[in-house]
């Protein structure tokens, strides 16, 4: 079978059976057309939300020494929408190599961005997707994704790594819940493919941060 260059890309960045993510740079789409998830696998969150609505901004709504919640969000005629809701929970003790990119990150730049352009290679091991259920108690986050109507929203929980020749440094674990035009589960399923399915069950550590999730979610 002759690979195309997207899925050469996505067979490069596969290692034990979790996504690496390199610096892909993500084109805008022209108009509305259909997103192949292929294309969207080897993509960071920022820059999957560039690539399908032509831009992308963040705002850090809480900052704390363990805790980050950011708004990840795209502006469309002056109208402000909330793409992903990230809860970022950082390692107790951040390692000295970060020292630098830690302090970057909590002065309120994107995560992803701040490693890549320090030469790390970002590596996110999944650990659950699911639906957070429709709840009238969310209606902040409702509202910060354009008013839309009461639903469920997908979320995606991961540990990130960070690569540097031989040294890998576990940084934050990230929970990340999504506008369900920009992706629901079944978007998730697509292009995640078996790693989507390999993590549907709940375990106390993942219940407790989707319980920590939703308060976010409710106070925003």
């Amino acid at each position: 079978m002759v690979m195309n260059r997207n899925q050469m890309l996505f067979a490069q960045l596969l290692v034990s059976g979790n996504l690496v993510f390199s610096h892909v740079m993500a084109e805008p789409l022209e108009g509305v057309q259909q997103i192949d998830p292929e294309s969207l696998r080897p993509l960071l969150n920022s820059q999957r939300i560039e690539r399908i609505f032509g831009n992308y901004q963040i705002e850090v709504l809480k900052n704390g020494e363990q805790l980050r919640v950011s708004d990840l969000h795209t502006l469309a005629d002056g109208v402000r929408t909330t793409r992903t809701l990230a809860l970022v929970t950082y390692d107790e003790k951040i390692d000295q190599e970060l020292t630098d990119e830690h302090r970057m990150i909590v002065r309120g730049r994107s995560i992803g961005e701040v490693f890549l352009e320090h030469a790390w290679v970002v590596e996110k091991e999944n650990r659950y997707f699911g639906e957070i259920e429709v709840n009238q108690d969310y209606a902040a986050t409702y509202s910060k994704m354009g008013d839309i109507p009461a639903t469920n929203l997908a979320v995606h929980i991961y540990e990130l790594f960070v690569r540097k020749g031989d040294l890998r440094v576990h940084y934050a674990n990230i929970a990340e819940v999504h506008h369900p035009d920009y992706l629901d589960a079944a978007e998730l399923h697509a292009i995640y493919a078996e790693f989507f399915e390999e993590n549907l069950e709940l375990d106390a550590d993942i219940s407790n941060t989707l319980e920590l999730l939703k308060t976010e979610m409710t106070n925003i």
